[in-house]
């Protein structure tokens, strides 16, 4: 068999060109890169995450997330200030405009992707659920 038909190949293909798809998406209504975007939805759905967190999530190092951050301020997305607990740590939150690009960003995805995956429809969820268990098993061998 060729790699180029094996099941991890599709997957990574699946994944590069949905990353695709979505910059192209975000970029020409937003005027905003999948990468930023997914900064600003994970500062949205995790307000209390630090910036260690955040740089794990999005498997960055802490220097590249403090240029993304430092980018995002003077984008006027968030607003960063310092921890009253830790002075090496910041606060992190969305402006009215970052609010509004996740919002914004997160129906256009949810858009893009409902026609991603048109072809398989009602099976959708059966999906989702192989692969939260492939997922799983891949997260149990690299612990």
């Amino acid at each position: 068999m060729n790699f180029n038909e094996s099941i991890i190949y599709k997957l990574h293909e699946i994944v590069y060109t949905s990353d695709v798809l979505a910059e192209t998406h975000l970029q020409a209504k937003l005027n905003i890169s999948y990468a930023d975007f997914l900064v600003l939805m994970l500062i949205h759905d995790y307000p209390q995450g630090t910036q260690n967190d955040l740089a794990q999530s999005l498997r960055i190092g802490k220097s590249a997330l403090s240029l993304k951050l430092t980018k995002l301020e003077k984008s006027a997305f968030l607003k960063r200030s310092a921890k009253s607990s830790s002075k090496r740590e910041n606060d992190l939150k969305l402006t009215k405009k970052g609010l509004q690009v996740v919002q914004e960003g997160g129906q256009i995805l949810h858009s893009s992707s409902l026609a991603f995956f048109k072809t398989i429809g009602k099976d959708t969820p059966v999906l989702d659920d192989l692969l939260e268990k492939v997922l799983g098993d891949i997260r149990a061998s690299l612990a």
